[in-house]
């Protein structure tokens, strides 16, 4: 299943950006990376004499969870195992000798 995750950042209040996305990271190394998007926008203030400049960075992870957390660690009575099929989501037993096949049997075509 794709999934995303959002960060923001207004400097210098806040976590800098880049902190905030290696620590998520380091907490959940059982993803697998798709892209992450970057923005960073500044805007400047000046009246009377006064100035200011705003920072706002954001980013976007776009990241899979792999087939294996899909994977129940529950084995159904000698019936299978539960999955979370990757093509339509829903949540299916398969045989036993399928084991880390994570589509079901109907997105397979097989009944």
């Amino acid at each position: 299943m794709i999934k995303t995750v959002f960060f923001s950042c207004d400097y210098p209040h806040h976590e800098a950006i880049d902190d905030q996305i290696n620590s998520w990271l380091a907490e959940n190394p059982g993803i697998k990376l798709i892209d992450i998007k970057f923005q960073s926008n500044v805007s400047a203030v000046a009246d009377s004499g006064v100035s200011a400049e705003y920072w706002h960075t954001s980013a976007l992870i776009i990241y899979k969870v792999t087939s294996e957390n899909n994977i129940s660690s529950i084995n159904s009575n000698g019936l299978g195992f539960i999955i979370s099929c990757e093509k339509c989501g829903s949540l299916s037993i398969i045989k036993g000798k399928d084991v880390g096949q994570n589509v079901c049997y109907e997105c397979k075509g097989e009944k």
